[in-house]
């Protein structure tokens, strides 16, 4: 038996969600490094990496890189506690995210139809570029979006809230 631990490659999954959870603003890490871990994830292997988690069948996966899949999601988290965390991940992050987040603040658990569906699934990338696209995103910035709605994760309730809110907004 080797006295080291097993070296995993870097497009280990389950490794990444161990790294990113360290770093996650909710778990006392550095705003600016989890931001920087997620791009440092999104830029290895030229967007040729898979990140999902091969156990649980709920859950969702991208190819990094590709922006019409969705957000890495676990179906067993519950709704409202992501929606909470997406509130609090908007107290620290600067505008207009924060903006975009606070208008979460009465979005709801719904117990039937397509709404109810949508709370146990990862938003699409589509969707969050249609977001930027409303909010008036430049490219970096909409890359920033992409990492803090991976770090929450939102679900594609939380991203249909976000765009109905948007329109209102805008019109």
């Amino acid at each position: 038996m080797s006295p080291y631990p097993p070296v995993l490659p870097p497009t280990d999954g389950s490794m990444w969600r161990r790294a990113l959870a360290r770093v996650h603003p909710d778990a006392g890490g550095d705003d600016a490094l989890f931001v920087w871990l997620m791009n440092v994830r999104d830029t290895l292997g030229g967007g040729a990496l898979r990140f999902s988690d091969p156990s649980s069948s709920t859950s969702s996966s991208r190819t990094v890189g590709t922006h019409h899949e969705r957000i890495n999601y676990d179906g067993s988290l519950e709704f409202f506690e992501l929606t909470s965390r997406a509130l609090s991940v908007g107290q620290s992050v600067e505008e207009p995210y924060r903006s975009m987040l606070r208008l979460l603040i009465d979005c709801v658990e719904v117990d039937r139809g397509h709404g109810y569906t949508a709370q146990y699934q990862g938003a699409t990338y589509k969707q969050l570029a249609y977001i930027g696209h409303l909010v008036g995103l430049d490219g970096p910035a909409r890359h920033r979006w992409y990492a803090i709605a991976e770090g929450i994760p939102l679900a594609a309730r939380h991203a249909t809230h976000i765009i109905q809110k948007e329109k209102v907004r805008n019109s």
